[in-house]
C-alpha cells in the first residue's frame, strides 16, 4: 500500500514530512526499526525504515548514502526519530531526497520508535481490514446472483455494476 494512504490514518498526525513529497506514492510492504552500522546491508525494497538516527547524528552525508541506496533498493521512506542530536536535516539530503523523491519523515522525540513502528502497523493493517471488507461484500453479491441461475450474459452485466 501507498506511504502516502497510510500516513493519512489519525494515529500518524505528529509525524511531518521534512523532505521527499513527490514520493508518498512508494508501496510500503514492511516496517523496521534499524539503528546499526551495517543498516545498508539489511535493506528491502517496500521497507520503511524508521531510526533514531543514531549513526548518521553527526554526519549527515552517511545518510545521504542511506538516502541513495533506499532509492535504489526501491525502499518506501525513513522515519527519523527528532532528537537533540537530530533535529534538521543538512540542505544537501533535503535536496537529495527531493530529487530521488525518497520521503523522510520526522518522529516525535518523545515517541518511542516501537511505538511509532505499531502505529504505522496498525494503520496498514486498519486499511487492509477495509479493503478486506469491500472484497467480502463484493463476493456475497456474486454469489448471491450466483444462485439465481441466470444467464452469464446478465451477471456479467450485474458483475460490471458491482
Amino acid at each position: 500500500m501507498k506511504l502516502k494512504e497510510i500516513l493519512q490514518d489519525d494515529s500518524l498526525q505528529n509525524i511531518k514530512l521534512a523532505a521527499g513529497v513527490d514520493g508518498l506514492y512508494r508501496e510500503v510492504t514492511q516496517i523496521s526499526i534499524i539503528d546499526t552500522p551495517d543498516m545498508l546491508d539489511i535493506l528491502y525494497a517496500g521497507q520503511l525504515l524508521v531510526t533514531a538516527g543514531f549513526y548518521f547524528h553527526e554526519n549527515q552525508n552517511i545518510l545521504k548514502q542511506l538516502v541513495v541506496h533506499m532509492h535504489k533498493i526501491h525502499g518506501a521512506g525513513i522515519v527519523i526519530k527528532h532528537s537533540a542530536n537530530l533535529k534538521v536535516l543538512s540542505q544537501d539530503v533535503t535536496q537529495l531526497a527531493n530529487k530521488l523523491n525518497m520521503p523522510i519523515l520526522w518522529s516525535p522525540e518523545h515517541k518511542e520508535l516501537s511505538l511509532t513502528v505499531k502505529q504505522f502497523t496498525q494503520a496498514m493493517c486498519t486499511i487492509q481490514n477495509f479493503e478486506l471488507k469491500q472484497i467480502i461484500v463484493i463476493n456475497q453479491q456474486l454469489s448471491e446472483l450466483n444462485t439465481k441461475n441466470i444467464t452469464y450474459q446478465h451477471l456479467l452485466d450485474q458483475s460490471a455494476k458491482i
